[in-house]
């Protein structure tokens, strides 16, 4: 089967998925590539039919998601399949911790600059030069880069550490991943960035799996099961297709 590719309009990435998709010719072909995009992935990923439609429409249109669920839910690898079909676009991706600094993310400070007397940073490779971004568990974001990565999915836009003018960054979409949900009220504003919220779980008994999708043990709780959400979680509410559509 031949692999499907989002593609970037007149070179332009950031205004929709297809090159030269203006017209209804463009459309058409817009909505067939997403739909070979979908089945494909679909097929390959037992179970996330939902989760691949709704990240492949949520991506073209501009709109950050959340994929939440238990370790080895098949959370990253669809959303990174998924990405790194964006044709044209620059990709860049990381896995967060408390400790990540905003220089690591943002672009480190260039030493032979710093040298010099010249504090300058790195940006190439970066988020600031991303179109699509994949980011893993976000709500582990360190307190230092929090402010900056608000500012990176509200506005597409990093202030640099040396007090200069604001980069605008050519995000088109982020889509993010974490296994749990933070504690912390802090998260609440990260949360809110993220408009496409879906909670995926272990596979339902009964359904094929390859040698690397092992069945999890009797004892894992079925989705959502005894999970604490914070305060702030409740102002959502979760789809039958386990999508969370903010009320």
């Amino acid at each position: 089967m031949a692999e499907g590719r989002l593609v970037s309009p007149t070179g332009c990435p950031g205004q929709g998925v297809e090159h030269g998709s203006t017209g209804r010719a463009g459309r058409a072909g817009t909505a067939e590539r997403l739909r070979a995009i979908c089945d494909e992935l679909s097929a390959r990923f037992h179970e996330r039919a939902d989760v691949v439609r709704t990240l492949a429409v949520a991506l073209p249109a501009g709109q950050h998601s959340l994929v939440l669920g238990p370790p080895g839910t098949a959370k990253s690898e669809p959303a990174r399949e998924l990405t790194g079909r964006a044709e044209g676009a620059s990709y860049w991706e990381i896995l967060l911790s408390k400790f990540t600094a905003p220089t690591r993310m943002f672009g480190p400070i260039d030493v032979a600059a710093l040298a010099r007397g010249e504090y300058r940073q790195v940006y190439e490779g970066r988020a600031t030069t991303a179109h699509v971004a994949f980011i893993d568990e976000i709500f582990k974001c360190s307190t230092a880069a929090l402010n900056e990565t608000l500012g990176y999915l509200n506005e597409r836009i990093y202030h640099p550490g040396n007090g200069g003018e604001p980069i605008h960054c050519p995000l088109i979409g982020a889509i993010t991943a974490s296994n749990e949900l933070p504690s912390e009220e802090d998260a609440a504003a990260i949360y809110d960035r993220l408009l496409v919220r879906i909670e995926v779980g272990y596979l339902e008994p009964g359904t094929p799996r390859g040698p690397s999708r092992p069945r999890p043990p009797a004892s894992v709780p079925p989705r959502g099961a005894g999970r604490r959400h914070p305060s702030w979680w409740r102002r959502s509410s979760t789809t039958s297709a386990g999508c969370v559509a903010t009320s």
